[in-house]
């Protein structure tokens, strides 16, 4: 009798199994990209940060022991701060007005903020450099304003990878939080115009913090991609500025200390890491999608 039970329910987790092999199927090209080019070299990074099965974490002494290293560290953190609060306080009110769009106005916007996108990486940070030079246009023209007596210092330094960084990242910022703004309800910002509130009042108290899911995604997105920045830093920095990716190419391809900069790699990929569980303890991962983990 059991047997014939069994073999009645048999079929019917075949069935209820079709759709997960079938979704299976379909993401084995993705998994098998991602293993390939991205688990692989992660592995074999880390595999070679501990002088692979000797396991000695010799590098890893090295990095604590000289403090250039941590001086380093400490400037990819404060620059990456700097350009998640740069892209914040720009990106807001942009988000906010195309949330207020609609029709062709709205695509014409959206294809604006994603022109960084569509733009060649070493187009955008070499035009930076007609920007910010000393006789860039910048300087150019608030010396024939005459603000200004002098050039001032804008490029290879901190405030032009700043300024490329943010130019680069704003459309994550942007995006992350245009997602949550559109789907605010009119009628929650009729009803407080309704009560009497002020416009500040109503964007304040309502709308602000609705959106504030979409400000935690595009903060995080931010902070975490200029943490491995590589090229802005590079360039616009003019080997004044360093950070953790400009080290790590520095240690591989200038001295062939591959121990170094996979410990230097494995780190940063750990840093990542630990931010993002803090962050989906804290907010949950549905925080990037716009909605709340509750």
């Amino acid at each position: 009798m059991r047997a014939r039970v069994a073999g009645r329910a048999s079929p019917s987790r075949r069935s209820r199994r079709a759709p997960e092999l079938a979704g299976l199927a379909w993401l084995a090209p993705m998994l098998l990209v991602f293993g390939v080019f991205y688990a692989v070299p992660l592995g074999r990074m880390v595999f070679t940060s501990i002088d692979g099965v000797h396991f000695n974490l010799r590098h890893y002494a090295y990095l604590w022991r000289e403090e250039s290293y941590a001086a380093v560290l400490w400037i990819t953190l404060k620059i990456s701060v700097y350009v998640t609060l740069t892209t914040l306080v720009v990106g807001y009110p942009i988000a906010y007005y195309l949330a207020r769009l609609r029709g062709l106005a709205l695509t014409i916007g959206i294809a604006l903020v994603l022109l960084p996108f569509w733009t060649s990486v070493l187009v955008r940070n070499y035009a930076f450099y007609v920007l910010l030079a000393r006789r860039g246009v910048v300087n150019s023209i608030l010396l024939g304003t005459g603000l200004i007596h002098d050039p001032l210092p804008l490029l290879f330094n901190t405030t032009s990878v700043v300024i490329g960084m943010s130019y680069v990242l704003m459309p994550f910022m942007v995006l992350s939080i245009y997602a949550v703004a559109r789907d605010i309800e009119p009628v929650y910002l009729k009803a407080s115009a309704s009560l009497g509130a002020s416009p500040f009042a109503t964007f304040w108290r309502i709308f602000f913090p609705l959106s504030l899911h979409g400000v935690y995604a595009g903060m995080l997105l931010v902070f975490i991609t200029a943490l491995g920045f590589f090229i802005t830093p590079a360039l616009l920095g003019g080997g004044r500025v360093p950070m953790i990716a400009v080290l790590i190419e520095t240690q591989v391809r200038g001295v062939l200390n591959f121990g170094v900069g996979s410990a230097l790699g494995t780190m940063l990929l750990v840093a990542v890491l630990l931010l993002y569980y803090v962050f989906d303890r804290v907010l949950g991962v549905q925080s990037l999608l716009g909605r709340s983990s509750a």
